[in-house]
């Protein structure tokens, strides 16, 4: 049976008005904790069917506490249909005295114009009277009649609770089922709850559970963040087993790293983070050391030490590209999709299209792909979801079906440096520098390649031109045919043709 239930301290003025409700005795809490409301809800409104709440706005302590606690009823998914219930704010205050009062903080007293919920004065009679005329808001029209309605600013300097909603987003899209909605403190901020409420699908609530026959009075209460269809990579066509992934990211450990782990579910997936009292310079160090083994793919945070970076550098700037560049500098075949919360399409660009020029080295440098985290500031819609998801997949798999070029970069450095040692013969200097040209655009060339264009070919042809020069030379040069033979034997011992 559903019953009215007073939420007030326990010497509260609501209760002598309305002896016959129910009454839940609230402890003091200041109006901004949020975890403490989120424990309230959890202690005393779980297990409870609610006809409606009356809550004072204020309480005896400071703050507008009882505004912000109607707000957690409204955005606390595991209150199921409790927080569809009508919620009558009691004040002998106006709302536009309480927006005044919350000029420059979240306005939470937005909520009392919203379908569902009603400001009124301490007289028993006008709240009777909204109590009778209110009744429980359709999950349907939830979000137009609700959510649509207010607004919360995003937490200022918060780089964990974005990073958690990033990883939320991801995990939830990806249907991987790694981040359970009670597991971090940062969940219970009204913040994290308002963003997930505006991507909850409300279409499931209420729809009776086809399993449940002999309790036809069973529902799902509980709204389901939308799954953009699960994608599963696990598969084995879709990921080869045992491909070597490593995440780099400062904060690896909180969240991103359970996340990827399960989605590279048949990889041997490894993660490498800032540790606790760490310096970014013996990060880094670390970092260094670790990009040294043979990966299949790196996962690269693009700011690494986020304190000491602004969001509105240029790509070159981030700690994160230096590491690109060093990546790169190692192994050139190396695929590197960068993880960057940054949405301009110009920071983009640079990293993939145009590559940033690294003075030191005297070459662009350019990343393999790139995935935009999902962030409060950002709060990218469904469609964007969807598609920023499946680009990565096919981004992934793009980079794992190019990881001979880990080989083929290296081989054809070895060789570069075997035909240098050659040098000293003064005459093949010219013919040296031909090769080691042409060895560098065949390679550039196959970094082109897929299966769905004519790189290959192209690639093919340009190695093959490495070999049209020895032969020319060798018409030209017959003298020196001993020294051409045992230049060609070095080529074809250090170069073989790729069979993955």
């Amino acid at each position: 049976m559903e019953k009215i239930y007073i939420i007030e301290p326990h010497n509260g003025f609501l209760k002598t008005l309305f002896p016959d409700w129910e009454n839940i005795d609230m402890l003091p809490i200041a109006e901004n904790a949020d975890e403490e409301l989120d424990a309230f809800i959890q202690n005393h409104l779980l297990a409870i069917k609610a006809q409606a709440f009356i809550i004072p706005v204020e309480m005896t302590w400071n703050g507008l506490v009882g505004l912000r606690l109607a707000m957690h009823i409204r955005l606390t998914p595991l209150l199921g249909l409790n927080r569809f219930t009508p919620i009558i704010l009691v004040a002998n205050r106006s709302l536009e005295d309480l927006l005044l009062e919350q000029k420059d903080q979240d306005k939470t007293a937005l909520l009392t114009i919203t379908k569902g919920t009603a400001l009124c004065n301490f007289n028993p009679q006008d709240i009777e009277a909204h109590l009778q005329a209110l009744s429980k808001i359709n999950p349907l029209a939830f979000p137009q009649a609700v959510l649509n309605n207010i607004y919360l600013h995003p937490p200022t300097g918060s780089h964990a609770l974005a990073n958690l909603w990033g990883a939320f987003v991801f995990d939830k899209v990806a249907n991987l089922h790694q981040i359970s909605q009670a597991e971090t403190i940062a969940q219970k901020q009204l913040y994290f709850k308002y963003l997930a409420a505006k991507n909850e699908d409300y279409s499931l609530v209420n729809r009776p559970i086809k399993k449940a026959k002999p309790k036809p009075d069973l529902y799902i209460a509980t709204p389901r963040l939308k799954v953009v269809g699960k994608i599963d990579l696990n598969r084995p066509n879709s990921i080869p087993q045992k491909k070597r992934v490593l995440l780099i990211d400062d904060k690896a450990d909180q969240y991103w790293a359970k996340v990827l782990q399960a989605f590279f579910k048949e990889a041997n997936f490894q993660s490498i983070g800032l540790q606790n009292g760490e310096s970014y310079a013996d990060f880094k160090t670390r970092i260094l050391q670790k990009i040294k083994a043979d990966w299949d793919l790196i996962l690269l945070d693009l700011r690494l030490n986020p304190l000491e970076e602004s969001r509105s550098q240029k790509p070159e700037a981030y700690s994160g590209y230096e590491i690109l560049s060093e990546i790169k500098l190692w192994n050139d075949g190396t695929q590197v999709i960068i993880f960057t919360a940054s949405n301009k399409a110009w920071n983009l660009k640079t990293l993939l299209t145009d590559g940033v020029w690294n003075k030191e080295y005297g070459r662009y440098i350019k990343a393999d792909g790139y995935y935009i985290k999902e962030s409060p500031e950002l709060n990218q819609d469904q469609d964007f979801v969807k598609h920023n998801f499946r680009n990565f997949r096919k981004q992934v798999k793009n980079a794992f079906a190019k990881n001979y070029l880990r080989r083929i970069y290296q081989e054809k450095e070895d060789l570069v440096e075997h035909l240098l040692r050659l040098h000293g013969h003064r005459h093949y200097i010219d013919m040296l520098e031909d090769i080691v040209v042409q060895l560098h655009f065949a390679y550039e060339t196959l970094k082109l390649a897929n299966p769905h264009n004519r790189f290959f070919a192209f690639a093919f042809l340009a190695f093959y031109k490495v070999f049209e020069i020895l032969m020319d030379y060798y018409y030209r040069h017959k003298d020196n045919t001993s020294t051409l033979v045992k230049l060609a034997k070095v080529m074809k011992d250090n170069f073989n043709q790729p069979n993955d």
